[in-house]
């Protein structure tokens, strides 16, 4: 009886390529040695493409406009574009049906491009429409608010996490009902809540912007949050960045918080101090993150003891580890973590410290594996 060649076996020729598939070079390759070989090496390679070259991203539009079977294989896109000439490529990339796509990443911060005329707004609802897209990124600026909440609102209803960045809110066109409630997770770093570009009169915004009501976690920056507007029963992580100011934050109100995130600089430290002072012992927060960034650090020495001393004090039953996380930009000089160790004894005496490093570039990266775990 004759034995069967192993590779003319599909499922094992699949497994096998699998194993160069973090190689462009490889992959390649395979996908020309035979037919029976192109469909799981094209599958490979054009499974999570990251391009930050318009010339790598105008080769990846022109290679899905040839042979339009590959869109079906990307499942995670992640683009940031270099260069204003890039973008009539990806309009017309916006254009292509992805019906795999689950994760997109899109970074517009080197070139200018806001959602804030009808003919933009349809072409990235075109993306925004795939219906298996459930993780969205977006490092964009806008103008105005309710361009956004437009996009927003006719966007795939698969979408559970949303990754803002840039943007800035006009609270007197953007509504809750405009948008759709579906969302999971937020993640908002908006300009209308940044203490750097304050609103008229300085006056907080009268309304949170998303319906929040299914909402499980929650990143969000500035001072003029107004949490009086947001549905923090079913909040589970809660990350906050710049609280300068947020005097009306009481962490006692999120009963099914289990896990903290800060951000510290010494603008905003006596209110996270005084943040802290709202945590009671009904909490169930399990993990408290504390990120210091490198060029902050020899500044806020003299306040770290109180720092220290909050943490430690925290009247938490359900408390097991305080991570002290150091953010750091290019290569993280050795010393700074056993510095920082030396700066929290009471946390050390008790068992609770744990200290770690993160580069700056990662964050976003750390957020989404935090909530794809919901």
């Amino acid at each position: 009886m004759a034995v069967q060649n192993p590779l003319e076996v599909q499922e094992l020729l699949d497994h096998c390529i699998s194993f160069v598939s973090y190689s462009t070079t490889d992959l390649v390759s395979c996908a020309s040695v035979a037919r029976s070989w192109a469909q799981p090496a094209q599958s490979n390679l054009f499974r999570s493409p990251v391009f930050d070259v318009s010339r790598a991203i105008e080769k990846f539009y022109h290679a899905l406009e040839a042979s339009p079977h590959l869109a079906a294989y990307v499942h995670e896109l992640d683009l940031a574009f270099d260069h204003h000439g890039i973008l009539p490529i990806f309009h017309a990339l916006c254009g292509l049906h992805f019906p795999q796509l689950e994760i997109l990443r899109l970074n517009f911060g080197k070139v200018f491009w806001h959602p804030d005329s009808p003919h933009r707004i349809r072409q990235m609802l075109r993306l925004l429409a795939s219906p298996r897209l459930r993780h969205v990124s977006l490092d964009v600026y806008w103008s105005g608010g309710a361009s956004c909440a437009h996009m927003l609102s006719n966007c795939s209803p698969t979408i559970q996490h949303l990754y803002l960045y840039g943007g800035r809110w006009e609270n007197e066109s953007m509504t809750s009902d405009l948008l759709p409630n579906s969302f999971k997770s937020l993640h908002l770093h908006l300009a209308d809540f940044d203490s750097e570009f304050p609103r008229a009169n300085d006056q907080p915004a009268q309304s949170f912007p998303f319906d929040s009501l299914n909402l499980e976690a929650l990143a969000i920056n500035g001072k003029s949050i107004p949490w009086h507007t947001i549905f923090k029963s079913n909040i589970q992580i809660l990350s906050l960045e710049n609280l300068q100011g947020s005097t009306d934050l009481n962490i006692a109100l999120f009963p099914r918080l289990h896990m903290l995130l800060l951000d510290i600089d010494r603008w905003a430290l006596l209110d996270v101090l005084a943040m802290l002072r709202t945590i009671k012992s009904e909490n169930i927060i399990r993990t408290v993150v504390v990120s210091i960034y490198t060029d902050q650090t020899d500044e806020l020495v003299l306040n770290m003891w109180a720092l220290d001393e909050a943490l430690s004090s925290l009247p938490l039953t359900s408390l097991s580890a305080v991570e002290i996380e150091h953010i750091y930009w290019g290569r993280e000089p050795l010393q700074n973590l056993a510095r920082l160790r030396s700066y929290f004894p009471r946390l050390l005496s008790r068992n609770l410290l744990r200290l770690s490093s993160r580069n700056h570039d990662s964050k976003a990266k750390r957020w989404q594996e935090l909530v794809e775990q919901l």
